[in-house]
């Protein structure tokens, strides 16, 4: 029954198991990494950011893919093939859209949004592309279609937690200047123009 309702259904499928994984790694991520007590406020933003920006942007992901490689069974030469692209065009996109989103919904300006994407971007695609080909590989050559999301979202745990973690730290400017997300519970980091330092 429930295997028929999320081969039916794989959006939404998606959408939950992305909403329940976010919100249990931005509460651990919370209390067992910062050390802080857990602020729910960013939990719920969190989970908003996981069910209606990136499952939604991983499922249309997954049907281009479907439409640009097949749908049908794939070799490994063609999963990696998926593996490729995805990592140099789909990347830079669902981690822009995730600091574009998360700032959005915290009220920060244009502008902060604009240099925290400049100098946390570069450094947490660099670390995506440590964790997800292998991630993606088996994701791509042994997953079906319907199950691709639920699976990704199972093993994005320890990835949220991280891009939770990177999204909570306060950036300065080198100089001095203005923070970004000055939040309560937030650190400083500071961004360094030539290394970009996150």
């Amino acid at each position: 029954m429930i295997r028929l309702w999320m081969m039916k259904y794989p959006l939404i499928t998606g959408m939950v198991s992305y909403g329940g994984v976010w919100t249990a790694s931005s509460i651990t991520q919370q209390k067992f990494i910062s050390k802080h007590e857990v602020d729910f406020v960013a939990v719920r933003r969190n989970t908003t950011v996981a069910v209606f920006v990136i499952a939604p942007l991983l499922h249309g992901w997954y049907k281009l893919a479907a439409l640009w490689f097949g749908k049908g069974k794939r070799t490994w030469r063609t999963s990696l093939k998926i593996v490729v692209a995805e990592q140099l065009l789909f990347g830079p996109v669902i981690l822009t859209s995730f600091f574009l989103s998360s700032g959005l919904l915290m009220g920060e300006s244009v502008d902060n949004i604009k240099k925290e994407i400049r100098y946390k971007l570069p450094t947490t695609y660099m670390t995506s592309c440590m964790f997800f080909p292998l991630v993606n590989f088996i994701n791509h050559l042994f997953i079906p279609f319907h199950f691709k999301i639920t699976y990704q979202a199972t093993v994005s745990f320890i990835w949220s937690n991280f891009l939770c973690f990177v999204k909570e730290k306060r950036l300065t400017e080198p100089a001095g200047g203005d923070e970004i997300a000055n939040l309560p519970g937030s650190q400083p980091i500071t961004a360094r123009v030539s290394n970009q330092d996150s």
